[in-house]
């Protein structure tokens, strides 16, 4: 019988830009308020750990910086799966966004940083 951590595994191979794990303070650019921490990163989205999770297809304006002297980002996601919070497992909760509107600079600069960490 499959567990939690199966699935989880399933959709860490299904992604298709490299990620670099890291904690980066994210906040929603609408209100200025911290969401939570993203714990990994590509020019195609990020997890952000939070207890707090969104609903998946919500969309909203995030703000976070570019670690290294990288510059501050700003723009929409879609969260496209989440996790909530389970006191009976270690997994950590939190949602997995999808960019929708990250400019190519930006991605470019996101990939520069995640290939020389």
């Amino acid at each position: 019988m499959a567990d939690g951590n199966d699935k989880i595994e399933a959709i860490a191979d299904r992604r298709k830009d490299v990620r670099y794990l890291l904690v980066l303070k994210v906040s929603e650019e609408r209100e200025n308020i911290l969401f939570g921490y993203a714990k990994d990163l590509s020019k195609s989205g990020m997890f952000i750990s939070t207890v707090n999770p969104r609903n998946i297809g919500e969309e909203f304006s995030i703000s976070f910086k570019i670690p290294k002297d990288g510059p501050r980002v700003i723009c929409r996601c879609r969260v496209v799966w989440k996790r909530e919070y389970d006191p009976k497992t270690l997994i950590e909760p939190g949602m997995g966004m999808e960019f929708v509107d990250l400019p190519p600079e930006i991605g470019k600069k996101i990939d520069e940083w995640v290939e020389k960490p």
